[in-house]
């Protein structure tokens, strides 16, 4: 199984987090600690308010994760917790009640967002596992299916008509394969210019794997094949 701990994120990061934990679990089980609890407080005591403590388990069931409480604040009588248990409760009963819309779960998008592991390991934090556009996507109402980089060379992308890939600076040879093979056949490739300008662990290319297997000194924006692809400059 896949543990996450999400304490000091939003929901909306614990969401696109969630995108991570769903793409590295497969279809193994994924649980997420909700920090429904304060941190700051003496006895860990006080829960969150209710739409917070709401809104983040609703962000790890969103995206079929276990939620993994802590137990503080969850007894007791005290008036000022009791709104919170009653909001975790409603969603953790409706999920008790009707297993059958929590099983199963698939990713409805036409969109796939390279997970960049393999550049983080290699090249260092200034390439976030998840990456900006997640984020600025699911913003708009448009949620991402996350493919992480190190499984690119086995992903079928035929069920993506976009492949968005931020940062995604180390990919290997067979992967680059992949994302070409795809773009040729109708895909269309949002990419930063840094795309596949190393192997997979972090020995530098003359030039991205990806622009050669198309044909490309480097990559640009152009029709390729039946698909194309559209470079966006690193930091937009």
């Amino acid at each position: 199984l896949v543990l996450s701990e999400s304490y000091f994120m939003d929901p909306r990061g614990v969401s696109s987090k969630m995108r991570l934990g769903r793409a590295v679990a497969a279809t193994r089980p994924l649980f997420d600690l909700v920090g429904t609890f304060e941190w700051n407080s003496a006895s860990f005591t006080p829960l969150k308010p209710a739409g917070v403590v709401a809104r983040l388990t609703g962000a790890a069931l969103l995206h079929g994760a276990n939620p993994w409480l802590g137990y503080y604040a969850m007894e007791g009588d005290d008036a000022t917790n009791a709104a919170s248990r009653t909001a975790l409760s409603q969603l953790l009963l409706f999920r008790k009640n009707h297993p059958e819309f929590y099983t199963n779960l698939t990713v409805l998008s036409p969109v796939g967002s390279v997970l960049p592991l393999e550049s983080f390991n290699s090249l260092g934090v200034q390439y976030p596992v998840v990456p900006s556009h997640v984020n600025t996507l699911s913003g708009l109402g448009l949620p991402t299916e996350g493919v992480c980089d190190q499984d690119l060379a086995e992903t079928d992308l035929s069920r993506f008509h976009y492949l968005a890939a931020e940062g995604a600076a180390c990919v290997g040879s067979l992967a680059s394969s992949n994302i070409a093979q795809w773009v040729q056949a109708g895909g269309v490739l949002v990419t930063a210019p840094d795309l596949a300008t190393y192997d997979e662990i972090g020995r530098p290319r003359p030039r991205s794997k990806v622009a050669d297997l198309l044909g490309m000194t480097g990559l640009s924006t152009k029709s390729i094949g039946m698909g194309m692809v559209h470079v966006v400059p690193s930091g937009e």
